[in-house]
């Protein structure tokens, strides 16, 4: 779907419902305005957090969850003395707001460990730049490369543009027979280590 076609079903919902909601004792046309004020003001914010990750965004959820379940804790440690119920309620309140800042503190801190706090979950951004490595006509007939991709010493994606591919058959059908050892051994090298090349 679309992004601009959900912010369009949002705002008509928005919009809507608050034309269901004014007619209960209210102008319709309020009601609709409100709706989709209410709905630019949230598509608003939504687009200021486009530079905030999915992976903050979870550490964040779990600290603040983490943070609620520790209040929860303490305020019944608290509700075991005899405290008034207002102040009671008063210290749930601000037992409540500082665990949820520190957990949410803390997990910000240290998202990059959050797969090890839930094993087996790892998150990474979709559009992160992946590692590529070019190959070039000298060092595919160098015939090392071979060895590097076994060992796994290079991390990545190996590309070989195919203007480099042009160059090794020509190497390869060169009247000179240095050359043209060369440029064959470069191209068996290739059917050797990656015979699905194109």
């Amino acid at each position: 779907m679309n992004l601009l076609l959900a912010r369009l079903l949002f705002i008509l919902g928005s919009m809507f419902i608050g034309y269901q909601t004014a007619t209960s004792g209210g102008s319709s046309f309020i009601g609709i305005s409100v709706g989709a004020l209410a709905a630019i003001i949230m598509i608003l914010l939504e687009a200021g957090l486009r530079k905030v990750s999915v992976s903050g965004l979870s550490s964040a959820v779990f600290g603040l969850i983490l943070g609620l379940i520790m209040a929860k804790l303490v305020g019944d440690a608290f509700s075991l003395a005899p405290v008034d119920a207002g102040l009671l309620s008063r210290i749930r309140v601000g037992l409540t707001l500082i665990f949820c800042y520190l957990g949410m503190v803390m997990a910000l801190r240290g998202k990059d460990e959050f797969n090890i706090i839930i094993p087996y979950v790892r998150l990474r951004r979709q559009d992160q730049a992946q590692d590529v490595v070019l190959l070039d006509t000298s060092v595919i007939i160098d015939g090392r490369i071979v060895d590097l991709c076994k060992t796994r010493f290079l991390g990545g994606k190996i590309i070989i543009p195919k203007f480099v591919l042009r160059e090794l058959q020509q190497i390869a059908d060169s009247t000179d027979p240095i050359k043209r050892q060369r440029g064959r051994r470069g191209l068996e090298i290739l059917n050797h280590s990656c015979p699905n090349y194109d």
